[in-house]
């Protein structure tokens, strides 16, 4: 029978169920607050948690003020789960994910990574 050290079991139970450890930022209702994230320790953060999603829109995000009907979106997740609250939802159409994010005003550069792209986009 395998024994463990009991120190390092608390240490591993305390550093996993640290309220802290476990928190990234994420959207709420398509604002993603960046302003207090200590990137310089935290690193990168991901793009995820409530988009705001406009079916069949294509917005141009040069435009001030471009909207329309508008959803909330858990991303990452699939628009089928907006069915229930918009039938006119399909599997096949286009949308416009938008998301605001805030920033600190020292900031003077950002960059995205896109790992994968996971459905068609023209």
């Amino acid at each position: 029978m395998r024994r463990y050290n009991p120190i390092c079991i608390v240490l591993f139970l305390s550093i996993s169920f640290h309220p802290l450890a476990a928190q990234k930022p994420e959207a709420q209702d398509g604002i993603l607050d960046l302003r207090n994230h200590p990137f310089s320790t935290e690193g990168p953060v991901e793009l995820r948690g409530e988009f705001e999603f406009y079916w069949n829109k294509m917005l141009n995000p040069s435009v001030e003020n471009d909207s329309g009907d508008m959803d909330i979106l858990e991303v990452p997740g699939t628009w089928l789960q907006l069915k229930q609250e918009n039938p006119e939802v399909r599997r096949y159409g286009f949308g416009t994910y938008r998301l605001r994010i805030l920033l600190p005003p020292e900031t003077d550069r950002l960059s995205f990574l896109v790992d994968g792209v996971y459905s068609a986009s023209g």
